[in-house]
């Protein structure tokens, strides 16, 4: 592996399988899986290394064959995250002052380079996502009026709830 992190190698990872496929000379499925072999022979990435990525945290999954590895969230490419789910009645979203104030003047949560909000069941995961970028503000999403109104949430593999936009009139800050 070089010396190369774990940290650099699963950055590495999740740009190929959420953003750029084509860099490691597969494609993703409509789901979002792409071939392990495919990605090991075009990369310095090895199936043991990869391995050692998807333990290391809850970002991929690797198909019950052992052949197959998918990014769980995070997709700017388009992917199929299933069939939408009846989320709980309020759910999170963790962002900075200055996310904040992007929110309030587009008048929602925006996916921003992703093609879905990330929500959390809890407001703590969601003051740990809103940290990476300064204090963090802590959003309470009506994401049962959501449902029921309408709009799609999707629940990802590690528990990551998932919406093409979260209007502001469901969006409440929660300090």
């Amino acid at each position: 592996m070089g010396n190369k992190t774990l940290s650099e190698d699963s950055r590495f990872l999740a740009d190929i399988l959420r953003h750029h496929p084509e860099r490691a000379g597969c494609a993703l499925d409509p789901e979002g899986w792409a071939d392990i072999g495919t990605i090991c022979a075009n990369t310095r990435l090895t199936r043991e290394r990869i391995g050692e990525i998807v333990a290391s945290g809850t970002r991929y999954g690797i198909s019950d064959d052992g052949l197959r590895i998918r990014a769980y969230h995070g997709h700017s490419v388009p992917v199929d995250y299933g069939e939408p789910v009846e989320p709980p009645e309020i759910l999170y979203h963790g962002t900075s002052e200055r996310g904040y104030g992007g929110i309030l003047s587009s008048g929602a949560i925006l996916p921003m380079g992703r093609r879905m909000v990330h929500l959390s069941v809890s407001a703590e995961r969601a003051s740990d996502v809103g940290s990476r970028r300064g204090e963090p503000v802590i959003l309470e999403v009506d994401a049962g009026r959501m449902h029921r109104d309408g709009l799609g949430l999707y629940l990802s593999a590690d528990g990551v709830y998932l919406t093409e936009k979260v209007p502001a009139e469901y969006v409440r800050r929660a300090d």
